[in-house]
Parts: structure tokens; C-alpha cells; sequence
């Protein structure tokens, strides 16, 4: 890493039976721009997603959805599994929705379209509509404090 490199949000497809790692089956999710990654060879336009600090990921039911859930930008955006490099001409930006402060995890109910996020700063957990991806509420939420250590240690 060098002065000049850029940090990226980016997804890799690995096949967990042989931990093959798919070097050209990755999306720069804020890439204006996507490139093979073995000789840098421009294949279209990017994804282009206005997120910074994936902290955590999601999967619809029939796991045909990953919603990733980013910490810096506040938000979770919402990315079809079958996601390609190249964002193909006329396809829509990917579904950034609006999340509390500081969100740090993610859930997806296994019976419902809902999903549950916690805001660490904001101190709530968000409750999206996957159908619809929309934020419907927030309930406010009090998080656990670590136990003091006994004595000096």
C-alpha cells in the first residue's frame, strides 16, 4: 500500500468447499469504474455506491439478496446476489437506505420481510422493510456495559 492507494468496499465470491478464492468474481461496490483485477482490464462502468465502512452482512431467505450493512455511511445497501463486475447500461444504482448512527450489525428475520439493524451512537435498532426497503421505525435501545475488571490486574 502505497500514499496513493484507495481503500474500496468490495465483495469476493469464494467457494467455502475448496476455499477457492475467485479473483475476477469480485464487485468494487464504490468503483466508478470496474477492472479485472489480474491485468486491470476496463470491463464498464462500476457500481459507483455512495457507502464507506462495511461492518456486516445479511441474506434474504432465499438468498437471493445480501444486504450489507456500513458503518461510516450510515446505511445498508441492498445488493442481488447475483450481483455482476460491470454495472450493466440503464441498470438502476444499488438501494442505499438510511440507517441510525454507527450501525454495527445486521439481522434478517427468517419468517418476514423485516430486518433489524442496531445504531451503536444513535443507541436504537432500525426496522426496514425488505420488501419495500424502507426504514419504518426505530426503537430506542439501551446497549450492555462490559462488567468492570475486579481489582488490579
Amino acid at each position: 500500500m502505497t500514499a496513493e492507494s484507495t481503500i474500496q468496499a468490495a465483495v469476493h465470491k469464494i467457494n467455502l468447499t475448496t476455499l477457492e478464492h475467485y479473483v475476477d468474481n469480485r464487485v468494487v461496490l464504490t468503483a466508478l469504474y470496474a477492472h479485472l483485477a489480474a491485468d486491470s482490464t476496463l470491463v464498464g462502468d462500476g457500481w459507483n455506491a455512495h457507502i464507506a465502512g462495511p461492518i456486516d452482512v445479511a441474506f434474504s431467505a432465499d438468498g437471493a439478496t445480501a444486504y450489507l450493512v456500513n458503518n461510516n455511511s450510515n446505511d445498508v445497501v441492498v445488493v442481488p446476489t447475483n450481483i455482476t463486475l460491470a454495472k450493466p447500461s440503464g441498470a438502476n444504482p444499488l438501494t442505499e437506505i438510511g440507517v441510525g448512527n454507527s450501525p454495527i450489525g445486521i439481522v434478517a428475520s427468517p419468517t418476514s420481510n423485516k430486518l433489524f439493524v442496531a445504531n451503536s451512537l444513535s443507541r436504537n435498532v432500525s426496522i426496514i422493510n425488505a420488501t419495500t426497503n424502507v426504514e419504518e421505525a426505530r426503537l430506542a435501545i439501551t446497549f450492555p456495559t462490559p462488567e468492570p475488571l475486579p481489582g488490579p490486574v
